[in-house]
């Protein structure tokens, strides 16, 4: 009987480690990978982290997000209830998730509306896209040329972002991709509203950036823009000169989709005219 005894207070106080580190784990990962829940105790071994994940999301203390992807639900909370924030979801959809285009946009609070689509990069090429909780989650392969150079980190952030890291393309990054992958970002005029909302920019990071991509098309939708908006973004008219040694060489339409505009010499652009004239503003 003391054996039995022993043995019972044992397993209690083993289940009772168990439980207190899953806790401070899941306090410390609001969204993981089973990865993540196996390196933090490798101890359990596989199966010891199957059987207690598998009580946790029975407890509802975790939800399941897709395959090998959950979220904490914080204490107090119903897990039916809990609604688990996209961007830390996207940040461990993949070991080296991004959050790029359109998503950077809205991460940084800028962009003009809201889509139920959060776009990341990666560099895995068997990454599929799933959707929960009403948001769909699109993995994208990063531009060629960056993969070529071994640039495709160049102006990533990675931010403390709700007791969590998120990796998300820079405000000056985002803005060139955004210009160099319009259906990855809403659109030109949703494009052209979202970067408006830009207050601050280092220009200098921006024309390295665009320098990175060897795309003279982009190079020079970029250069209209930021002419566009120099006064408020409070440069010398001289910063643009590197992009005007980039852009086309023979006229190039700004938009594909839109093979009409007006030809902006000075970046070779044949550019619509409701970005030149901003038509979509509302009259006040």
């Amino acid at each position: 009987m003391v054996d039995a005894n022993r043995r019972s207070n044992q397993n209690d106080g083993v289940f009772s480690r168990s439980a207190y580190s899953s806790a401070w784990f899941f306090a410390q990962n609001p969204t993981f990978t089973v990865s993540d829940f196996a390196a933090a105790a490798p101890e359990r071994g596989r199966i010891g982290n199957h059987t207690l994940l598998a009580h946790h999301l029975n407890a509802g203390h975790i939800v399941r997000v897709r395959r090998g992807l959950y979220a904490a639900v914080p204490p107090g909370t119903e897990a039916e209830n809990f609604i688990v924030d996209p961007y830390l979801i996207a940040a461990k959809a993949a070991p080296d998730a991004i959050i790029a285009y359109h998503s950077a946009l809205s991460f940084h609070g800028l962009a003009y509306s809201v889509r139920q689509v959060i776009t990341y990069l990666t560099t895995l090429e068997d990454c599929k896209t799933f959707s929960f909780q009403g948001v769909t989650y699109q993995p994208v392969q990063h531009p060629r040329v960056l993969l070529k150079n071994q640039k495709e980190t160049a102006f990533v952030d990675k931010q403390d972002y709700r007791g969590q890291y998120v990796s998300v393309t820079s405000p000056e990054r985002t803005l060139v991709d955004t210009l160099d992958r319009i259906t990855l970002s809403g659109g030109p005029e949703e494009i052209w509203r979202s970067l408006a909302a830009i207050t601050y920019l280092k220009i200098d990071d921006v024309i390295a950036y665009v320098s990175l991509l060897e795309n003279s098309t982009t190079a020079a939708k970029v250069g209209l823009f930021l002419q566009q908006h120099q006064k408020h973004l409070l440069f010398a008219d001289e910063k643009l000169a590197p992009l005007e040694r980039l852009k086309p060489r023979a006229p190039r339409y700004m938009f594909r989709s839109k093979q009409e505009g007006k030809l902006i010499s000075r970046w070779n652009l044949i550019v619509p005219e409701e970005i030149i004239q901003h038509e979509w503003e509302e009259v006040i």
